[in-house]
């Protein structure tokens, strides 16, 4: 399937009444990529990673959508100036209803835990990392 300016636009779309409540930048950085998958799926990969960053990233920040090519690999990613998730709770975070200790706002600990089983069934590398500057968080996944 493609993933690139197709969907991420659509993703803008669907996310840009939320951000725009919070004051939040939702940006788009998108280029055309070709992958092996299931389009439904990797919607809901990349819909779950944009509303968990808008979600815990403080009003007034930002939140940029990438998908592409690096590399010769396929990739999509979401990278916001949030407070971003300490390295040690990185591994965790990605299990079904765990959340970081003293996490402000909703959610129920699902969102990143849904976005990575997505990745694990398409056989790519799941990537959680600070963001630019070392603020924030920057997750997404790169296909082989």
């Amino acid at each position: 399937i493609e993933v690139g300016n197709a969907v991420a636009t659509v993703l803008v779309g669907q996310f840009i009444d939320a951000a725009n409540a919070r004051r939040i930048d939702l940006g788009l950085d998108a280029a055309q990529a070709q992958v092996s998958g299931h389009e439904w799926l990797l919607r809901e990969l990349l819909a779950n990673l944009t509303d968990n960053a808008i979600k815990y990233t403080p009003v007034g920040g930002t939140v940029t959508i990438r998908c592409g090519m690096r590399a010769g690999r396929a990739f999509v990613e979401v990278e916001d100036n949030g407070p971003g998730i300490a390295l040690a709770e990185r591994e965790r975070v990605t299990e079904r209803f765990y959340r970081v200790q003293g996490t402000s706002g909703e959610g129920n600990g699902l969102g990143l835990a849904i976005a990575f089983e997505i990745a694990r069934l398409h056989r790519a590398q799941w990537v959680l990392e600070q963001g630019a500057d070392k603020v924030g968080l920057r997750a997404g996944v790169w296909f082989l």
